[in-house]
């Protein structure tokens, strides 16, 4: 998956009972290829956005294999400042990797769209990995309901951007037009942002043999 063997996800997996191998293995398939992550932090960084002492937010967050390629790329000198996951045995095992980064349980909220995390302090980047089950075509029972209930979810995670104005937003999330073509709708709403879109793949950003083709939208203000 591309983590390093020194990655705060690595030793919460291997070195600790915050997950089982099976709850491992569900947060994984989840998640953010971290090789993909290093891809999206170089451009950042490239671009002058991230800068040392940054403060990172997520919402959707999983274990946060995102936060993993930041590490990774940027180096130490950041703070993670909050995130939000429903689950909560993933949401101690976040915890339990990110801790010493600064991510502490009162900042970890189990609802992205609550008001707590909507007003959560402003910070340099949020990543925003929204539930893609509803869109994925390997989701045989996939409907419009369910889709529709996805993106409005998305829309009210969104609140936070629309409140805080942080200075970058990357969204990923499937590359099935039900879902690109709506997140792009919602996205260009965002008053103050100019919008970029592409789609990436572990097999082409770092020649791993992983097919895994997620979208990706950043937001710049």
């Amino acid at each position: 998956f591309g983590l390093p063997s020194e990655s705060p996800v690595s030793r919460m997996l291997l070195e600790t009972n915050a997950l089982t191998k099976n709850q491992a293995v569900a947060c994984l398939g989840r998640a953010v290829h971290t090789s993909v992550a290093r891809r999206l932090v170089a451009t950042l960084m490239s671009r002058g956005l991230i800068v040392a002492g940054m403060r990172y937010g997520s919402i959707f967050s999983g274990i946060d294999t995102f936060a993993a390629g930041l590490e990774a790329e940027f180096g130490s000198e950041w703070t993670y400042a909050f995130a939000s996951e429903c689950d909560g045995t993933t949401r101690k095992a976040l915890l339990t990797a990110w801790g010493a980064k600064g991510l502490a349980g009162s900042h970890c909220h189990e609802d992205g769209r609550s008001d707590g995390a909507v007003n959560e302090e402003r910070v340099d980047l949020v990543v925003i990995t929204g539930n893609c089950e509803s869109h994925s075509r390997r989701n045989h029972n996939r409907n419009a309901r369910d889709q529709h209930t996805s993106l409005k979810d998305i829309w009210a995670a969104l609140g936070y951007v629309r409140k805080q104005s942080p200075k970058a937003v990357i969204v990923e999330n499937v590359t099935d037009a039900s879902s690109v073509s709506a997140i792009t709708g919602l996205l260009g709403r965002l008053a103050g942002y100019s919008l970029e879109r592409g789609m990436l793949d572990p097999r082409d950003v770092a020649d791993m043999p992983v097919a895994r083709e997620r979208m990706f939208w950043l937001l710049v203000r």
